[in-house]
């Protein structure tokens, strides 16, 4: 599948456009996937417990993690590209005390190190509700806010809008873009308009249709305005199983204003319908999984995924990988990581002249070192009882340990 992509020159991290296929690679943290912002995924299926979660998904190109706090709330998505890890990212939900996401930082993998090079930052409101989003950037060895947004509400709570602005420079911001979104009698989405600004009037761009039947979408449709007339641009349909389970996704493009192309993509989709998904946690803030969740539910544990998309040479559709689910139970979690990420706790933090770690698992650290947000190593110390930051200036610093063990452990902490 092909993903549409702008560099973080061009963009500045404005995160908005139509409807996108996914990629084989999926775009490195500091460029941006064209992704709408549809009204709010739940962060649980409404069980009273939940009990499981989803770990990863795998395949041979790639590997997709996720974790999660003690409530299963997501806290960290990760893509480990499987082929060229300078593909790699991974990406940070940062909470506020109620546990609703108030900030989003994106990283990449370069030369071997992890580098935020991206962050979104919330306004709530009393309700839980985004109200306001601000986008920084690392560029240019500077943060540059790229834009901000405002989301606005039907009296009911859905979303109703979403204006983007973008920075001009010197704290002005002008008009860019707004997103539009109209619902049926039973509250699901039924059109998404995009439009944006240019000659001093907004203009549709592009139209997004959906059709449901009860709570299952059977169908998304999109149409974009070429010179005044609307053509069709894709659209995706949808399949279900016996038991409620959407088992494969297709998606076409359009040949000017009446007709679709055969198909061009497609996922199918398998499933272990002895397991309920009503007790398991799902990353439902995750860019990534949560393309293909936002208008259907899964009545049982998905297992399998397989992949088919148009070859180049031939123009066919064929076969590329298959990819698995894999879940575990979600006892033992906390707020930091479960599985390799911030195993180290660091105290105090912030801090101001020292640092002092600690591991879950008690392991013996024999090396430390410390990179600043860039990448930059700051510290290399086999000091591992207190260790000095007093000449460090403030900000986000990233720890990197090694053990008796020769295992690798990571953390984070802010310098005052």
């Amino acid at each position: 599948m092909k993903q549409i992509v702008f560099t973080l020159t061009a963009l500045l991290m404005l995160g908005f456009s139509g409807t996108a296929q996914k990629t084989t690679y999926p775009v490195m943290a500091g460029q941006y996937e064209l992704v709408r912002h549809f009204p709010a995924s739940p962060e649980s299926r409404g069980a009273t417990q939940i009990d499981n979660k989803l770990d990863s998904i795998k395949s041979e190109s790639h590997v997709l993690s996720f974790e999660y706090d003690f409530a299963g709330r997501l806290i960290w998505e990760k893509w480990n590209d499987l082929y060229d890890t300078e593909y790699s990212w991974k990406s940070e939900f940062v909470k506020n005390a109620a546990g609703i996401t108030e900030r989003i930082e994106s990283y990449s993998y370069i030369n071997s190190h992890w580098v935020m090079t991206c962050y979104e930052e919330f306004l709530i409101d009393s309700l839980g509700r985004r109200t306001q989003r601000l986008n920084v950037n690392y560029f240019d060895s500077a943060w540059v806010v790229g834009g901000k947004g405002f989301y606005y509400y039907y009296p009911d709570g859905k979303l109703q809008e979403y204006k983007q602005l973008i920075h001009m420079g010197n704290n002005v911001f002008d008009d860019l873009s707004r997103d539009l979104y109209a619902y049926d009698s039973l509250g699901n989405p039924e059109t998404v308009t995009y439009m944006y600004y240019m000659g001093g009037t907004w203009q549709t761009d592009v139209i997004d249709t959906y059709t449901f039947s009860g709570n299952q979408i059977v169908n998304i449709s999109s149409v974009y305005n070429n010179n005044g007339t609307f053509e069709y641009n894709h659209k995706y349909d949808y399949d279900y199983s016996a038991a409620g389970n959407a088992s494969e996704r297709r998606y076409h493009i359009g040949n000017g204003a009446s007709s679709w192309s055969g198909v061009r993509d497609k996922y199918v989709w398998r499933y272990d319908e002895m397991q309920s998904s009503n007790n398991v946690a799902f990353p439902f803030e995750s860019g990534t999984y949560s393309q293909d969740y936002k208008w259907f539910n899964m009545n049982h544990l998905r297992t399998e995924e397989d992949w088919y998309t148009t070859d180049q040479n031939t123009n066919l559709l064929a076969y590329v990988e298959t990819a698995y689910y894999f879940y575990s139970p979600l006892t033992g979690i906390d707020d930091e990581s479960a599985a390799g990420e911030m195993l180290i706790s660091v105290y105090p933090n912030p801090a101001v002249d020292q640092i002092s770690l600690r591991t879950k698992n008690a392991a013996i650290i024999e090396n430390v070192t410390i990179s600043d947000y860039t990448g930059k190593l700051v510290v290399n110390t086999n000091n591992t009882e207190t260790i000095d930051i007093s000449v460090l200036t403030s900000g986000i610093y990233f720890i990197t340990a090694v053990t008796s063990d020769h295992e690798m452990l990571t953390g984070k902490f802010v310098k005052e």
